[in-house]
């Protein structure tokens, strides 16, 4: 990373977390800033609730589960009353190696991400989303290679909610 002036707000601070998780001190040497303010800045990232966590992030392929797939969900309807779209979600959230969950506007309602090791895994997996109460019908598409996998924002296109 290059080193920023002493006016260094707290989306370059933001940007240099998300590419790894260095030491306030490093952090402080980069960005060309006062232990102190860094550590400042970032607990008030926090409180805010802009960082949300710190995490390891894992490698897929070398846990076993080389397989991205991207499922697509149909709701069964009518739903039944105590069954709503969100709580079908969080049922699904709840499966093993599910990554993403979304809900969407399309013909699918809901999308989900989900690391596999292999077909039959992902079979196994589709087998167990039918079986929850509200799901109609899934398409499962296997991804061939990825080129960007990421969970990194640029938060210099809107400064004006950090400061």
């Amino acid at each position: 990373m290059t080193s920023l002036n002493k006016n260094t707000g707290s989306q370059d601070l933001l940007a240099a977390l998300q590419k790894n998780r260095p030491s306030l001190k490093e952090l402080a040497k980069t960005l060309d800033l006062p232990l102190s303010t860094v550590h400042a800045k970032i607990a008030k990232l926090e409180k805010d609730g802009i960082i949300k966590g710190y995490r390891a992030v894992l490698d897929e392929k070398k846990l076993g589960f080389p397989l991205t797939c991207f499922i697509f969900v149909s709701l069964a309807y009518p739903l039944e009353k105590e069954n709503s779209t969100q709580k079908i979600a969080r049922q699904i959230s709840s499966l093993p190696n599910t990554q993403e969950i979304h809900l969407m506007q399309d013909e699918f309602e809901i999308l989900i991400k989900l690391k596999a090791r292999d077909t039959e895994d992902v079979g196994n997996f589709l087998a167990k989303l039918k079986e929850i109460n509200g799901v109609g019908s899934a398409k499962a598409s296997v991804a061939f290679g990825t080129v960007k996998e990421t969970s990194e924002l640029d938060a210099s296109v809107n400064p004006g909610k950090l400061e």
